[in-house]
């Protein structure tokens, strides 16, 4: 039988996996601020669909879901035992409160900054936020379920979900192809008045209340992967796990005839089709990690640092994206010798690398930033 992976560091995979997302959310988020505030040319893969659909961009956030499920899984798996569930509790319970108040931090930092729009405001949801709610319910499972129970419970929740988004709101709006016009956007709007991503009669909130539902299914997901990955050993078995993850895509697309592949509902299309990818991306690195090609070896020394600081990375880049402005190159025109787009190109390229590089620096220095 033919081995693809030792046992031997076989979880540098999930470092790698976890550094690459946020390299390329570093990326996207730079892409997409060079595109809203400084009218760059960017290319429509770099940024998020604007409501309906799935982009490259779109795959990155629910990549983070899914390493959350894993990460819980793999902290919690040995030490669950009855004795010690009060204990696990608490422990979860604090890092879940830290991750929403970090969370609010990152969620208001243009308050903070002066630099609010019309229709600003506090914003009480976000994307950590949504990964604390996430790692708390996967912790939960993890302590007090079994496999099979979190399975069950992550279906019914894609399966009452999707039933969900198809009821009318009582406000008489109803269409889930248009942002705000849905269940989800309407208990946002009774619920958190006017603390939305975005506010108004038809408000709506990506990171929103019901629609977190379908996230902790995914991170429920993410847990129930682990299992399989460390234990793909042979090309076979590397096979059927792609094989698995081309099916969850290709099962999200044709739910989407349904109901649609949408991330700011985070539709069970969706979450199909990103957890799809993410399971292939993760298998990639699985087989990148351990071939002792040089490319591969090269990718995790990139990779990794990140991967091992990641809260530490996203946070630098959350705070510095403002220095972007402060680029000394006209992107909305075309006056140059390179065209705008790969100009924007480059300068999301060098903030990238410039967050790589502080983290390399910071990490190599020992020091850590844990939530």
């Amino acid at each position: 039988m033919m081995v693809l992976v030792p046992n031997a560091d076989r979880l540098q995979w999930l470092d790698m996996l976890r550094g690459f997302t946020i390299l390329a959310m570093t990326f996207v988020n730079a892409s997409i601020y060079l595109h809203d505030v400084g009218g760059a040319d960017v290319a429509s893969l770099l940024l998020h669909t604007p409501w309906t659909g799935f982009s490259a961009a779109d795959a990155v956030f629910p990549g983070f879901v899914v390493i959350a499920g894993m990460s819980m899984a793999l902290a919690l798996e040995n030490s669950c035992a009855p004795e010690r569930r009060r204990v696990l509790l608490v422990k979860l319970v604090w890092r879940a409160v830290k991750l929403l108040m970090v969370g609010f931090l990152v969620s208001n930092l243009d308050l903070f900054r002066g630099n609010v729009e019309a229709d600003g405001g506090l914003r009480i949801m976000g994307v950590l936020q949504r990964l604390g709610m996430v790692s708390f319910c996967v912790g939960l499972s993890m302590i007090y379920q079994t496999a099979t129970r979190r399975l069950v419970v992550a279906v019914s929740i894609l399966v009452l979900y999707g039933g969900l988004l198809l009821i009318r709101p009582p406000d008489g709006g109803y269409d889930l192809s248009t942002p705000g016009l849905d269940i989800a956007a309407w208990i946002d709007r009774k619920v958190l008045p006017d603390m939305l991503y975005v506010n108004g009669p038809h408000g709506y909130d990506p990171e929103g209340i019901l629609s977190t539902l379908p996230a902790i299914a995914q991170g429920l997901i993410g847990a129930l992967l682990i299992a399989p990955l460390r234990s793909c050993k042979t090309l076979s078995a590397w096979a059927r796990l792609v094989g698995l993850g081309m099916t969850l895509v290709i099962g999200g697309l044709a739910l989407g005839a349904l109901e649609p592949v949408c991330k700011g509902l985070w539709s069970p299309a969706f979450v199909l089709i990103s957890t799809g990818t993410t399971l292939v991306a993760a298998l990639l690195l699985i087989g990148a990690s351990t071939s002792g090609l040089v490319m591969p070896m090269l990718m995790r020394r990139i990779l990794m640092p990140v991967g091992e600081g990641a809260i530490f990375a996203y946070l630098l880049q959350e705070f510095g994206d403002e220095y972007l402005d402060y680029v000394p190159v006209d992107l909305s025109g075309d006056d140059g010798v390179l065209s705008p787009r790969i100009l924007a190109l480059l300068v999301a390229a060098g903030f990238t690398a410039t967050i790589w590089l502080v983290t390399f620096v910071v990490r190599r220095t020992g020091m850590t930033m844990r939530i």
